[in-house]
């Protein structure tokens, strides 16, 4: 008889059983993801330092930024577009004036969830390098522009998640290929997602 109670106890709460979170995953892996979170926006602001390699004069902190648009693929990956922008500050020594130089890209990637809120990404496109003031070979200060492969790798933790909203902080290092070297850009930023 008390075989038969401790088992009309222990079936209840074995049926209630909270699924477990990996294999709820692995079940929604092939769905569709829902329509209000396809479309991923997001604006990142902070801190930045930027150094050539084989670009003269190519150093300096100062801003950085990037905005994105991505498109989940699956639960964990996304699509991603972006414009990111490290903006670096000098000033000549003889000189009053403060110029700014900027490190550009213009890219294609991806996003990955490693975990619930830790995120890596990679992108390549376009990267242009605005060089202002720099002293030319010949003695003259002149601007200057070099455009060429952009590739950057980046990560970041979500802090907080509202709704629809989720805030964290970011590092990214952005690296501009041409001709005359390679300009790294980084940047670590604080990032507000719209979802």
């Amino acid at each position: 008889m008390r075989v038969v109670v401790l088992l009309a106890l222990a079936v209840p709460a074995i049926a209630h059983a909270d699924p477990d979170p990996a294999a709820v995953r692995l079940g929604d892996a092939n769905l569709e993801p829902e329509h209000a979170h396809d479309v991923i926006a997001t604006l990142a602001l902070g801190g930045g330092l930027t150094v050539g390699f084989g670009v003269s004069d190519a150093v300096g902190r100062g801003g950085a930024g990037s905005l994105r648009l991505a498109r989940r693929m699956t639960p964990s990956a996304l699509l991603t577009l972006e414009i990111t922008n490290a903006t670096s500050l000098h000033k000549p020594a003889a000189e009053s004036a403060v110029y700014a130089d900027t490190a550009t890209g213009l890219l294609v990637g991806g996003q990955y969830y490693v975990g619930p809120s830790f995120w890596l990404r990679v992108s390549t496109g376009l990267a242009v390098y605005n060089q202002q003031h720099h002293m030319t070979t010949d003695g003259v200060h002149a601007d200057r522009n070099l455009t060429g492969l952009g590739t950057l790798g980046g990560g970041g933790i979500e802090l907080a998640r509202f709704h629809h909203v989720s805030i964290g902080f970011e590092l990214f290092v952005l690296n501009q290929i041409s001709r005359d070297g390679v300009v790294t850009a980084t940047g670590l930023n604080l990032d507000v997602s719209v979802f």
